[in-house]
């Protein structure tokens, strides 16, 4: 009831209008919706007997009953979803570990300095990129726990040492980075640095009588001395970081020009990239997902991997961004989806393939042409390719992304929302936009057997998901708890190191994969018919023990 909603008796709100509930800031908005006559839902917030401010969501339209237009409203009780939205929208902008701003909001903050700083003549800005000295020893020798206890107290540390204007954020790892923001010289940077170096330099405690020491070293880049592009800033300091690293660490490094020879490397490996396309260097690896209950293999995700004729092995996390900066990701996407559609083609018609896209490939004007022509020259079913997207690529033109998802989804595959909780992470996406899949980051699923404020994020998501309309996939399974806590869940699949390792994979492994999911299943066919047997027999042996004690009941 409406009354029990806003805390009134039953008696007191009669006579009085909805509109006369509806907070001052929300009337106009909802006095025009009344005018409109329009069936389509729109949020209101109403005002409690005691002034709380409650979020509904109201559907209304005129109705004739007895000679009389009437207006029925319908309203939805919105609290525990934006309770929901908030706590989803609170992990996408900060680091689960620490409490720090994580990368994607650390980039909202360091663009608004920027252009903060363009109206601010007389001041400088500084952003800094620090890692922490021989954290890798410390982690491999103390273990995770330890080293996550260690990255906690140096967050804790950091933000004693700035401003409340500065901002501290965690961007993975034992990577922080620091904005600094109203200077009036450079002298202030330095003050700020020397006192971290300092302050890290001191013992750390971090439980069960282990004490450690670290240090940091800290790259440094000048808003506007060094650029007022966002990229162009962090790529200089960290280019500032490598040089702090190469003089002894524990010190810090101000980006100068002759650094820019790092930069020459990079674009050697811009070249390296261009020559690996021609050279076939480049080769998919696929990692299989299998539903969370049976386990049998449901498709693959193709991922890239580069195995340079020179340097060997080159990982993705260092190659992508470079594809993506020089416009090679558009020519490097197009081989994938091409050479995935291509190899699933051979597979059982059970298994779905994956691909990711990324945002500036997301943003090609030909895309949908080339999924087009990868499914016609493949053969493969629209069906069978799923798309992955990040939630980046729904940011800037929206409208735009929803056309183009739209249509996708009319050449009939599936759509995934990747890395779901790391970005942006909007309920308003999920409502919106045509998503079939949403698969849940990896690093919400490490560590989630004994964090239980992680175990209820993934529960949340999962129930959202579902809720939806969607299924939703876990990434990084690599425990028998992990999965067995995501079955529980009614987590619908999952993927990671437990369920099988990225590989090659060609016709024939596709075969073997097909029939160790064969074996799978009837194994489980087998498990069954045993547990029902068992059933049976202890149903037998219940009706004889009863008709025993009957005849003895009949004896006496």
């Amino acid at each position: 009831m409406l009354y029990e909603l806003l805390d009134y008796q039953a008696g007191e709100m009669r006579g009085t209008s909805l509109l006369s509930h509806v907070a001052p800031d929300f009337r106009e908005k909802a006095r025009e919706s009344i005018l409109a006559n329009e069936p389509t839902p729109n949020e209101v917030m109403l005002l409690s007997k005691s002034g709380e401010r409650i979020p509904i969501e109201v559907r209304g339209r005129l109705m004739e009953v007895a000679d009389e237009n009437l207006r029925v409203s319908a309203v939805r009780d919105m609290r525990k979803q934006k309770e929901d939205e908030a706590r989803i929208l609170h992990l996408a902008q900060h680091d689960m570990l620490t409490g720090l701003p994580n990368r994607t909001y650390f980039r909202e903050r360091f663009q608004k300095a920027i252009e903060n700083q363009a109206n601010a003549e007389e001041s400088i800005s500084a952003v800094m990129l620090l890692d922490l000295d021989l954290f890798k020893d410390i982690n491999d020798l103390y273990g995770h726990p330890i080293g996550d206890k260690l990255i906690q107290i140096v967050a804790r540390r950091l933000n004693a040492c700035v401003t409340h204007h500065d901002t501290v954020a965690r961007l993975g790892g034992d990577e922080f980075a620091i904005i600094q923001v109203n200077l009036k010289t450079t002298a202030e940077v330095g003050l700020l640095t020397n006192k971290i170096i300092e302050v890290l330099s001191k013992p750390i405690h971090v439980g069960n009588n282990i004490t450690v020491r670290t240090s940091a070293s800290i790259g440094i880049a000048l808003i506007p001395d060094h650029g007022t592009d966002p990229d162009e800033l962090m790529s200089k300091a960290d280019i500032a970081l490598y040089e702090a690293k190469e003089a002894g660490r524990n010190t810090f490094a101000f980006f100068e020009d002759k650094m820019e020879e790092a930069i020459l490397l990079r674009r050697t490996m811009e070249g390296d990239l261009r020559n690996a396309l021609e050279n076939e260097e480049l080769q998919l690896h696929f990692q299989p997902q299998a539903r969370s209950d049976t386990r049998s293999i449901v498709g693959f995700e193709a991922l890239l991997r580069w195995n340079h004729s020179e340097k060997g092995q080159i990982g993705p996390n260092n190659f992508i961004p470079v594809a993506e900066e020089s416009g090679l990701i558009i020519p490097i996407g197009r081989w994938v989806l091409n050479e995935a559609c291509a190899q699933a083609s051979q597979w059982p018609e059970r298994y779905r393939v994956g691909v990711n896209l990324s945002p500036v490939q997301f943003c090609d004007e030909y895309l949908i042409q080339e999924v087009e022509g990868a499914l016609a020259r493949s053969g493969l079913s629209p069906e069978r390719l799923e798309l992955e997207i990040t939630e980046s690529v729904l940011i800037h033109d929206d409208r735009r992304a929803l056309n183009t998802l739209g249509q996708l989804k009319e050449l009939g595959i599936t759509i995934a929302l990747d890395d779901f909780g790391t970005g942006y992470s909007s309920l308003s996406y999920l409502r919106r936009f045509p998503f079939d899949r949403l698969k849940i980051d990896r690093s919400f699923v490490s560590g989630v057997t004994q964090t239980p404020e992680l175990a209820a994020i993934i529960r949340a998501v999962i129930d959202l998901g579902q809720a939806l309309g969607m299924e939703v996939i876990a990434e990084g399974v690599e425990t028998e708890p992990e999965l067995e806590l995501l079955r529980n869940e009614s987590c619908d699949e999952v993927q990671g190191f437990l369920i099988g390792r990225p590989q090659v994979m060609d016709g024939e492994m596709a075969k073997h994969v097909s029939n160790a999911n064969l074996e799978i299943q009837a194994l489980d066919q087998y498990i069954a018919a045993l547990q029902e047997t068992s059933l049976k027999l202890k149903e037998k042996e219940k009706q004889a023990a009863d008709k025993a004690l009957c005849m003895i009941d009949a004896g006496d």
